[in-house]
């Protein structure tokens, strides 16, 4: 057998010293990048958090939306103005006691967080005639938001969310009845300019179905849907957001005029002067905000992520509800 002399020992040790400084070294690395990638993933999972409105240490309240500019706000957690409560047939404007919201056609019917409407015309809410409410314009291009938080119970026809277009004005709906409709199973935001053949529409991009499918963790879940719309008009355009989604009209939009002063404004269904014939919503009307003027994108993304947060929108992209 051949000896190692002194040297070959030697030569032995160092090799295996590098060696072990090696494992010891590549170990750290593993060990920072492990601890690198936890940071990482904790830091997005609190962005998604931040941005979607979604931490759990945080409960907002009707008092957290933008405030400025606000005319009309309904809450269906707090409808009463002094907490949500069943059976009663106003929905209180938390903003100011005019444009209170009157149950028309039958029995209230409230949900937990919402009013929910029967899609029959047997239940809807009249907010009033009142052609101040509706676009601020009076003679210039101030600019108006509206905002709406629903969730259909069917897809089988058209229904007006909420709106009044009599010759002017504005409406949230959506149209089922015709599959070649390129509004067909859209979200629409309409408004009714000065000179009717200007008459123009945002539309949401992708069918809406009254259910959602997602894949988490290999198994499909079923998710009712809840829209949380933000519709502007402005000298500088028109844009809606559909649960943060921006469809936008950029440049002048032809000039807006209030409807009809002998029409009214509805909550649940399409309204004709001063009755409703069509358009009747079936599902839950959450919340209403109006503002007289046009929200930044900012503002926008800051009453959607409250939306999220008090009202269950699930949100596909990033995963969390």
């Amino acid at each position: 057998m051949k000896k190692f002399n002194n040297h070959g020992f030697a030569i032995s040790g160092v090799v295996y010293s590098i060696l072990v400084l090696f494992v010891f070294f590549l170990a750290a690395i593993l060990t920072v990048l492990a601890s690198r990638k936890t940071v990482l993933d904790k830091g997005k999972k609190e962005a998604l958090e931040k941005i979607n409105g979604q931490n759990e240490t945080i409960t907002y309240t009707e008092n957290d939306y933008v405030r400025n500019g606000l005319i009309v706000h309904y809450d269906g957690i707090n409808n009463s103005g002094v907490g949500h409560q069943t059976g009663i047939s106003h929905w209180k404007n938390l903003v100011s006691n005019d444009y209170n919201g009157i149950v028309q056609g039958g029995a209230a019917n409230w949900s937990d967080k919402g009013f929910v409407f029967d899609g029959m015309g047997k239940n809807y809410i009249k907010i009033g005639n009142d052609e101040k409410m509706y676009l601020f314009q009076n003679g210039s291009q101030n600019g108006l938001t509206i905002e709406v938080v629903f969730k259909y119970a069917d897809n089988k026809k058209y229904q007006t969310i909420l709106g009044n277009l009599e010759a002017g004005g504005y409406a949230i709906e959506n149209n089922f009845d015709n599959n070649t409709n390129p509004n067909s199973g859209r979200n629409t935001f309409s408004f009714y300019p000065a000179n009717a053949s200007d008459y123009t529409y945002l539309r949401s991009a992708n069918d809406n179905n009254v259910t959602m499918k997602v894949v988490e963790n290999g198994t499909e879940k079923t998710v009712d849907q809840i829209y949380s719309i933000s519709a502007s008009v402005s000298p500088t355009g028109a844009s809606m957001y559909e649960n943060g989604e921006q469809f936008l009209i950029s440049g002048n939009v032809p000039g807006l005029k209030d409807p009809l002063s002998n029409t009214i404004f509805v909550i649940g269904a399409n309204p004709s002067g001063t009755i409703v014939n069509s358009g009747y919503f079936h599902g839950t009307v959450y919340s209403v905000r109006i503002y007289n003027r046009a929200l930044t994108a900012a503002e926008t993304y800051k009453n959607y992520a409250i939306d999220r947060n008090r009202f269950g929108i699930y949100d596909a992209h990033s995963g969390l509800e």
